[in-house]
């Protein structure tokens, strides 16, 4: 019983209350009118005369592109590799630098302040640039954000003209591609990059001029497989010397034992000497018969004495050649003999400069593959490629943002109501004879 109780005497209370606050309205009718008529009066006078403004948005997507690859440019690094940067902190630099002031003057230097606020332009401040003036309202009426979970930003600027309000952001989003590519790359890497790799070049043509030299001097070192090449040629040589000599020794002895080919002609020659003596013993020296003797004989022996150094001459022709390829294959395989000796020291040295080369043609090909990388990106950078796609142009909006008549007059409504009756209470609490 008590809590039904309870609840009667609060729902009266409740009743009463309300009862009082509509007694209230109704005696400060006239204050309450006014008071709302007033508001409404003044945000729909605001409403009719407002200058409306329009807002284009651009939707901008952020990739992982060539810009967040690091290539160093010295030492012995490999591959491009992503700089460790988190995503929230790749958006708010694009975000910053498309927000820069250089950006934003660059848009108002190019469409002009008399384009986007020809009232700033007919009524210019006194004692400031105009320009600067324009890009101070031009950054207060920009807004950038990162889309929430998403690699995107969202670009909207308000203005009184809808054309020039699209052409504005969309202006601005090309300038932000120039000053992206321009603040991620550098122009000078590419000069440095040609010197370090002309300088690369110079460098392999020494080393593989130094090599060819040493080649030259050591023919044995163009080969593969030398030191089997040496020890086969060296018993190739001492098996051919051994050949050779033996060659010789059977010379000489058939130069010894063999005689001159012709002993028709000796016994010719002792035939006519023994007739000689016969014919002395019966005729004078000086006749007819004994001259005519001894002149054969002379012939006989011209022809001997002919043979004779035509058979010492074939003998020694052989024996000259074959020691003239004697003398050959000793100097050759002296000069085996030699390499043979020398090929640890000369091995060193060969490795020694066949390392330089690998090292100053992997340096070379290092240094033209920054090169070309970087001249891609330079080019790729003129044409005006980034990580930035523009996945929704700025249109022209056909709608303006402010002032939204409705909003505004349920704004008037509330706030003029909450006004007057609070103004109504008001009065009433401090009125003594209330």
């Amino acid at each position: 019983m008590s809590f039904e109780g309870g609840s009667l005497i609060g729902g009266s209370a409740s009743t009463l209350e309300l009862q009082w606050v509509l007694r209230v309205l109704w005696r400060r009718r006239l204050l309450v009118g006014a008071i709302f008529g007033a508001v409404v009066l003044a945000v729909g006078a605001y409403t009719a005369f407002a200058t409306p403004l329009y807002e284009a948005t651009s939707l901008l997507l952020v990739k992982i592109g060539r810009e967040y690859v690091y290539q160093t440019e010295v030492g012995e690094g490999g591959g491009g590799q992503i700089m460790p940067r988190g995503r929230e902190t790749l958006i708010n630099s694009e975000i910053q630098i498309l927000r820069s002031a250089e950006v934003v003057k660059g848009v108002v230097e190019e469409m002009g302040v008399e384009m986007l606020y020809p009232s700033l332009a007919v009524d210019p401040p006194v004692g400031q640039p105009l320009e600067s003036v324009a890009t101070a309202r031009f950054m207060l009426n920009l807004t950038v954000r990162a889309v929430e979970d998403a690699d995107v930003i969202r670009v909207s600027l308000r203005n009184t003209d809808p054309q020039v309000t699209a052409r504005a952001v969309n202006l601005l989003v090309d300038r932000f591609k120039e000053k992206h590519l321009e603040a991620f790359g550098d122009v000078q890497a590419m000069g440095f990059l040609e010197e370090k790799a002309t300088q690369a070049s110079e460098e392999l043509r020494v080393a593989e001029a130094a090599l060819l030299e040493f080649q030259a001097k050591h023919p044995q070192f163009s080969l593969d497989n030398k030191d089997e090449l040496l020890l086969r040629e060296h018993t190739e040589l001492e098996t051919a010397l051994r050949d050779v000599e033996n060659q010789i020794v059977a010379a000489r002895q058939r130069s010894l034992t063999s005689g001159p080919p012709v002993p028709s002609a000796q016994e010719e020659l002792l035939r006519l000497r023994l007739q000689e003596r016969k014919l002395l013993n019966t005729h004078n020296e000086d006749s007819r018969q004994v001259e005519n003797v001894r002149h054969e004989i002379a012939l006989v022996e011209k022809f001997l004495a002919t043979e004779a150094n035509n058979h010492t001459g074939r003998h020694g022709e052989e024996l000259g050649i074959l020691s003239t390829r004697r003398e050959g294959l000793r100097e050759r395989l002296a000069t085996i003999d030699g390499q043979l000796g020398s090929l640890p020291a000369l091995s060193a040295r060969f490795r020694e400069l066949q390392r330089a080369v690998d090292a100053k043609e992997s340096s070379y090909k290092r240094s033209m593959t920054r090169l070309e990388s970087a001249r891609t990106s330079a080019e790729m950078d003129k044409q005006k490629l980034a990580n930035i796609s523009v996945i929704q142009p700025a249109y022209a909006p056909l709608e303006p943002v402010s002032p939204r008549p409705m909003l505004n007059l349920v704004v008037a409504v509330i706030v003029g109501g909450g006004l007057a009756a609070g103004a109504a209470l008001a009065m009433e609490r401090l009125d003594p004879t209330s």
